[in-house]
Formats: C-alpha cells, sequence, structure tokens
C-alpha cells in the first residue's frame, strides 16, 4: 500500500493513520467494489400501466378541482357570503357603492379559480390581471371569465362561515378564513412552488 503524505487529504473514517505524520493510505489505485452476497437477486416486479386511483373521472378537470372544493362546501360559502353581502350592504351610506348581487357557485368556482391563477402568476396589483395593454402581459382568461369590478365584490363580501353581526363580531373561524387572507396564501404559494 502506498502512502501519500498530503496535508490536504481528509482523513478517511475507519482507517487508521499514522497521526504523528498524517500519512493517509492511497486508496485510489485500489479496486473499488461494492459488498455482495451471492445469489442475490433483486425483486422483480410484475409489468403494469399507471392508473390514477380517484374517485371521479381524471379526465375531466372540473371533476378533480371539485375533490379540493365540493359543492356543499361552496353552497355554504355562496349562502354567507350573500348573507354577509346583505348585512353589510345596509350599513353602507357610500352613494356610489356597486349594488350587490345574489353570488352563484358558478361564480365562486370562477373567482376561486382566479385567485389560484393569481398565486401562479402573481403581478403587482390585482387590475393587471384585466389590462388589455399591450405593454403587459394580457390575460385573457381571467377577463372573459368575470370582469374586475365583480371579482373584487366578491372578494369584498366572501365569507365562509356564518356572518356576525354585533357585539361579537370578530370571531377566530372568520378571521382566520378571510378572503384576504386566502388571496396572501394563495399568492405566497405560487410565489415559493411554481
Amino acid at each position: 500500500m502506498e502512502f501519500t503524505n498530503s496535508a490536504m487529504d481528509p482523513p478517511i473514517i475507519g482507517v487508521p493513520s499514522d497521526s504523528s505524520s498524517g500519512l493517509q493510505p492511497d486508496l485510489s489505485s485500489q479496486q473499488h467494489k461494492p459488498p455482495t452476497e451471492e445469489g442475490f437477486e433483486p425483486l422483480k416486479c410484475p409489468d403494469f400501466a399507471p392508473k390514477l386511483n380517484l374517485p371521479c373521472d381524471s379526465g375531466d378537470p372540473l371533476a378533480i378541482f371539485e375533490l379540493f372544493f365540493p359543492i356543499g362546501q361552496i353552497t355554504t360559502i355562496v349562502e354567507n357570503t350573500n348573507k354577509k353581502a346583505y348585512r353589510s350592504g345596509k350599513t353602507t351610506t357610500c352613494p356610489y357603492a356597486r349594488e350587490w348581487k345574489d353570488v352563484s357557485i358558478a361564480e365562486v368556482y370562477t373567482w376561486l379559480a382566479i385567485l389560484i391563477y393569481m398565486g401562479l402568476y402573481p403581478l403587482n396589483d390585482i387590475e393587471s390581471y384585466w389590462t388589455r395593454n399591450n405593454q403587459k402581459p394580457i390575460h385573457k382568461l381571467v377577463y372573459l371569465s368575470m370582469g374586475c369590478n365583480r371579482w373584487e365584490q366578491i372578494h369584498r363580501y366572501l365569507h365562509i362561515s356564518l356572518p356576525v353581526i354585533g357585539p361579537n363580531r370578530a370571531s377566530t373561524f372568520s378571521k382566520v378564513l378571510s378572503a384576504p387572507k386566502m388571496v396572501f396564501y394563495t399568492n405566497l404559494y405560487g410565489y415559493y412552488f411554481r
């Protein structure tokens, strides 16, 4: 066995060295073979076609989306959002406030889809998604699906839990699942995981 006298060579764990001279054995000339046992055979897996185990049609994107946002939850969001809008609308004193139209299930699904899109493609301001200026990116799918004013109106009144009006107005649940926080976390997810 040859020994090299290089102070730059790192110590080899498990190999004794001469601590006074710093000599390490030169293993580059040796053939390194991993230890194997005789008669070893790798596991043979049968060939099979890959298959998605989903409780819905895997070719339908809306069906997969509904696994995350079931129609029952969306119906609850629609009801609570409409209640919140009517309760908040009565106290609005602004003469130019937009009148509330009841939100539908399709609009909430569209609102969520645009929200997810915003998280995957973050911009500085929300109005940029509806721009038609050729100097900026055009998001045709967004502005053809829903108008900016309607998106902001749903965003303002979106409520997951029952809206509470009165002295116990701020409940912990409504703070956690408010629409602005949903936007923030969706944008954060899109920024870090794209």
